[in-house]
């Protein structure tokens, strides 16, 4: 099975591709576009993980992206603008549908998947 992870939008907007044993790619936007905290799409990480994967969005079986909870006041404000970001994402990966994830709770996963805690 093959994932696609995306945090976006923000500062730190990333692409990760996992396969069933590990990470296959992965990359920070503003890496390839040199453009520090510009709150973009990360339209160049995700063409650059697929790529140095061999891989095309169809051959994809789930997307996940990490995105900041709606229960805040500051997200409530920023509804209209979630709402715009996510329609655009949607065009930006074809159409294909994806699962939104906490992004906080993404943090509190990788810690927690990537430590030692479930194996005693």
């Amino acid at each position: 099975m093959n994932i696609l992870g995306i945090a976006t939008p923000g500062p730190n907007a990333a692409v990760a591709l996992f396969d069933n044993h590990s990470i296959v790619a992965a990359i920070e936007e503003e890496k390839l576009s040199r453009a520090n905290d510009q709150h973009a799409l990360p339209q160049l990480a995700l063409a650059r993980v697929l790529a140095s994967a061999g891989m095309q969005l169809a051959d994809v079986d789930a997307i996940a992206l990490a995105a900041f909870g709606n229960g805040s006041k500051q997200n409530r404000r920023k509804n209209s603008a979630n709402e715009a970001t996510l329609a655009h994402l949607r065009q930006l990966l074809a159409g294909r549908r994806f699962t939104l994830f906490d992004h906080h709770l993404c943090h509190a996963a990788s810690a927690f998947y990537t430590s030692d805690f479930g194996s005693h």
